[in-house]
């Protein structure tokens, strides 16, 4: 009885501050809410998994994790079910505690929910699973962008393996839970003997060798095809886009999980191929629970962009797209996708807070030559950002000349100074680190 009134108590408090932060902006309100609900009730998580759904799906990996979550969620939605979703990425312990928290009621229950997709941070994915019961894991891909957080792959690797042994995957109570791997990462598939039950989703590389975007494709997830031939060995993937064409993301998306082989041709309003792997491990989950890919195209058509993935708006009339960018890939798919905006303007948001990764060395990876086109000194490049300077700097050694870079000092005006300058039919597009954009957003 005890511990329910302190959860009571924790919950009570832990909704009002989000109601605080929220009223007075003071930001995203997605971890300091479950930091004060875990520091007044330490066994918080106790309580509310009394009423956490029988089905909780936890996607983690080094990119992805946000997008997938978002598209899984959109699926289960519009299969008819009522889906818990951290959907602002908040993806530690203490933002999951604040979604669970503020989508319960204040008793701590939730009843309205019949499956959890949650978005997990890959080192904390064993933190979670302690405390959350876990019946189902998605692992995007290991990428080496994050090594100054987490250090060598095998690391990040070894994290998420201890992680997956927290969870009910291999629960005799529990045997429909799944793991879910890319089967293009072999760093990933190496993860296939931790669980009982493996689902793999990839692409068909023989179906897009001649494919004019073949090679950017297939590039975009480490050591597999040409730079590590023990690819070729890997089990057979049971999801697979067998088809992409440059505009957006449409495929045919082959489910071989079934005993008689299904195609469907799919089409996902978000910019970016390395998003044609998001959708396959989306794809996979919906469809181990029982949705069938006949859904798939009118949920997909009518998706909504996650936070921070293209989401447009509109600032002093002028149109606003912004997409995350954190690594090199990433960012090169964005830059690719904007390029074809010949009114494109552009504004670079860049941090290097905890949440971000410190070591900002990615960008000079990144093809931010591609900028160099649009840079003119009447219709500049912005910077901004706490490393603002090291994005100029890069700018310029990609081909943009210093008086063609704005750099602005303040990051929660630069939108506003920089949309102020467009022409009406120019779009600007912001292209912010993460914690960058949380402070944008929440402005």
């Amino acid at each position: 009885m005890i511990l329910r009134h302190r959860a009571w108590i924790a919950i009570f408090f832990a909704k009002m501050a989000h109601k605080l932060i929220r009223l007075f902006k003071l930001g995203s309100g997605t971890t300091l809410p479950g930091r004060v609900a875990l520091t007044l009730s330490p066994d918080l998580m106790k309580t509310l998994r009394k009423t956490i759904p029988e089905t909780v799906i936890a996607v983690t990996g080094t990119n992805g994790k946000t997008t997938t979550a978002g598209l899984l969620t959109k699926l289960l939605e519009a299969d008819g079910h009522r889906v818990i979703h951290n959907h602002l990425g908040a993806n530690m312990l203490s933002g999951i505690a604040t979604a669970l928290v503020c989508q319960s009621n204040k008793k701590g229950r939730l009843e309205d929910a019949d499956v959890a997709v949650l978005e997990v941070d890959e080192a904390s994915l064993r933190r979670v699973a302690a405390h959350v019961p876990i019946t189902h894991v998605v692992v995007t891909n290991l990428f080496r962008d994050q090594l100054d957080r987490y250090g060598e792959l095998d690391t990040t690797a070894q994290f998420i393996r201890e992680g997956i042994e927290k969870t009910r995957l291999n629960d005799p109570e529990k045997p429909e839970g799944t793991l879910f791997l890319n089967a293009d990462d072999q760093a990933v598939m190496a993860l296939a003997d931790s669980a009982s039950q493996v689902v793999t989703f990839g692409v068909d590389r023989s179906a897009l060798t001649d494919h004019p975007l073949d090679n950017d494709l297939l590039s975009l997830v480490p050591c597999q095809f040409e730079q590590n031939k023990a690819i070729e060995s890997q089990p057979d993937k049971q999801f697979i886009l067998t088809e992409e064409t440059p505009s957006g993301l449409t495929g045919r998306f082959k489910n071989n999980s079934t005993d008689v082989q299904e195609e469907i041709n799919v089409s996902v309003p978000i910019p970016g191929r390395f998003n044609a792997y998001n959708a396959l491990a989306a794809m996979a989950v919906a469809s181990q629970l029982n949705m069938s890919l006949d859904g798939f195209t009118n949920a997909f058509s009518s998706h909504e962009n996650v936070f921070g993935r293209a989401e447009t708006s509109v600032v002093n009339d002028r149109t606003v797209r912004t997409f995350l960018i954190k690594n090199p890939a990433g960012a090169t798919e964005v830059l690719r996708w904007v390029m074809q905006d010949p009114k494109a303007r552009v504004l670079l948001a860049l941090n290097d807070m905890d949440a971000d990764g410190r070591d900002v060395s990615w960008i000079w990876d990144a093809a931010f030559e591609m900028l160099a086109p649009l840079a003119f000194p009447d219709k500049p490049l912005y910077c901004t950002g706490v490393r603002r300077g090291d994005m100029a700097t890069r700018l310029y050694y990609g081909g943009v000349p210093k008086n063609s870079v704005t750099v602005l000092d303040e990051l929660l005006t630069s939108v506003d100074l920089a949309t102020q300058e467009l022409a009406p039919d120019e779009t600007l597009y912001v292209l912010p680190t993460y914690t960058a954009l949380l402070k944008l957003t929440s402005a």
